[in-house]
Parts: structure tokens; sequence; C-alpha cells
């Protein structure tokens, strides 16, 4: 699904004054493995991260967005519950892709929880390959895979 901001909603980098709206968007997203308000405040606060989110009358979904050296980490995207479905996981995902391009930077990556098939479909669909699974990710009995897209090269 293709979106655009003419659908009534607003894509931008999220600021220290977003902290709150942050907090509670993991909070209804994540059952397990989500990130507390003293983390969110230092992905935020770090120069090599960037936390995009949509807004609609309020932050509907966002996505936590770590350069390294050797490729970009998306940490966390998360929707609220009510809002799924709609492509805005895409969209997210294809920004972080365009601010990694602009940075130079040709691979992703990303953790999901082995049982989310839905998430695991969606990467998949976007062109992240499964690379392994990592046990205990998420805590004792709860793996993950870690996935990875390698973006073209426009300078190729």
């Amino acid at each position: 699904m293709e979106l655009s901001e003419s659908e009534g909603f607003r894509l931008r980098k999220a600021g220290i004054w977003d902290i709150d709206e942050l907090e509670e968007l993991e909070r209804r997203s994540f059952t397990f493995g989500r990130f507390s308000k003293s983390i969110l405040l230092g992905f935020l606060r770090h120069p090599f991260c960037t936390t995009i989110v949509i807004e609609r009358d309020s932050i509907v979904a966002s996505a936590i967005v770590l350069f390294h050296t050797q490729g970009t980490e998306i940490a966390s995207i998360a929707v609220i519950p009510e809002e799924r479905r709609k492509g805005y996981a895409g969209r997210l995902l294809e920004e972080a892709e365009n601010i990694s391009r602009r940075r130079g930077i040709l691979s992703l990556s990303l953790h999901v929880a082995v049982e989310n098939d839905a998430a695991t479909s969606l990467y998949a669909k976007y062109g992240y390959n499964i690379s392994e699974r990592v046990r205990d990710y998420y805590g004792a009995g709860r793996d993950a895979y870690y996935m990875v897209k390698k973006l073209d090269d426009p300078d190729a």
C-alpha cells in the first residue's frame, strides 16, 4: 500500500517534546520487549539515531533508526493496534531506507520476534531476508529473527 501525506498524516522526525506520546505508543504496541521512557529519551538524544513518527491527530506510528558505519539498524517499528494494516510500517521502512541512502549506507537490519508472523511477512515484502535466528533475544524462550536488506548502490 502506497501512502501519501495527502491522506491525512504527517511524517516527521520526533523530538524530546514527543516523549510522552512515544512512551504511550510503545505501551500500546508491544506486550513485551518495549522500550522504557529513559531508553526512548536516550534514542532521541543520540547523535546517530533518528526517530521518525507518523502523526494524525497524535502519533500513531514510529520507527527508531540507528546509523552505524556498517549499516542501519531499525531498533523498533511501533504502530498502535487500531492503526495497523494501513501502510504506516511500510512508509516508515521506506523513509529509513531513504535516510540511509542519503547517508551512503546500503545495508539495513532489524530483529523481529519469531512468533510475529505479520511483521516477519511485512519485512519480507519489503526485501528483508532472515539471516539467522537469535536465541533468547527478547528474554528466556523469546527468540528473534535477524533480518537484513541490502540496498542498491545508486553510484554503481
